[in-house]
């Protein structure tokens, strides 16, 4: 793209109103995304919004890339688990596929984002047990107290998001949930859905809501879901499932679009 247009683009931005400009730059990105134009759009968007206006996430390595296109398999491995270890991330989207299985099956617990998640009994896995038994709050150890804890943890992630997803289809997402629609600004004004939104209702939000991932997966298990024997977080799990929902034909109106499901090592 030309300096001409990222300014433009640059200033109607401006004149709409945006708060703040967000760059992403990390080893997963820069195993397909080159370098130098995430750099320059980073200084332009300094010199026309103002530093304090523009967000480079991650900092470090915008100053020292990583040179992910010409690494081994091995190395390839490598590099994602310093980074996941450097900034600990949910798998969600594109994250949710090769990358939280080669974390599940490969990274020891004690080194997971928060621990690993286990397909176990009945009972424990209702109380979301993870491996190393260490207690966060989004990874909670298998116990009683800890499925109380786990059965919020996803009301955070529906009401205290610090902002939404507009797909180009209109869907909107929370800001951490992709592929899991509230509304579609194409049908009501973005306002208006979030004043009618009510994560408590009957359906699947109401379900991560209020249970978590793991209170999908009975349903999810007599429709014919196989489980993994182990899952790299909660987000995993969910990813998985909704994956599985998307390709038999349920929940509709809420999981979608394809284009954030269909081979998802590759999309979102």
């Amino acid at each position: 793209t030309s300096e001409k247009i990222v300014t433009q683009r640059l200033k109607i931005l401006d004149e709409l109103g945006m708060n703040r400009f967000k760059v992403s730059t990390d080893p997963f990105h820069q195993e397909y995304v080159d370098i130098e134009p995430v750099r320059r759009l980073a200084e332009m968007a300094a010199e026309i919004l103002g530093p304090d206006r523009v967000l480079v996430r991650w900092q470090k390595y915008l100053d020292n890339p990583i040179d992910m296109k010409n690494l081994s398999p091995a190395e390839l491995e490598q590099q994602y688990f310093k980074a996941i270890k450097d900034y600990p991330c949910r798998f969600t989207g594109r994250a949710g596929g090769k990358l939280a299985e080669m974390v599940a099956d490969r990274m020891p617990a004690t080194q997971r984002p928060g621990g690993s998640l286990k397909a176990c009994p009945e009972r424990s896995r209702r109380a979301a047990g993870f491996g190393d038994g260490q207690p966060s709050r989004n990874h909670p150890q298998a116990s009683l107290e800890a499925a109380t804890r786990h059965q919020a943890a996803c009301r955070s992630n529906f009401l205290a998001a610090k902002g939404v997803h507009i797909d180009p289809f209109g869907n909107v997402f929370s800001g951490t949930c992709s592929g899991i629609i509230v509304g579609n600004v194409n049908q009501s004004p973005l306002e208006d859905i979030w004043k009618q939104f009510d994560p408590r209702s009957e359906d699947l939000i109401g379900t991560l809501f209020n249970n978590g991932p793991s209170g999908l997966l009975a349903e999810a298990e007599e429709l014919g879901y196989e489980k993994a024997e182990s899952y790299a977080g909660k987000c995993h799990l969910c990813t998985s499932i909704r994956q599985f929902m998307l390709e038999h034909g349920l929940y509709k109106s809420t999981v979608g679009p394809a284009e954030c499901y269909a081979d998802i090592s590759l999309k979102c």
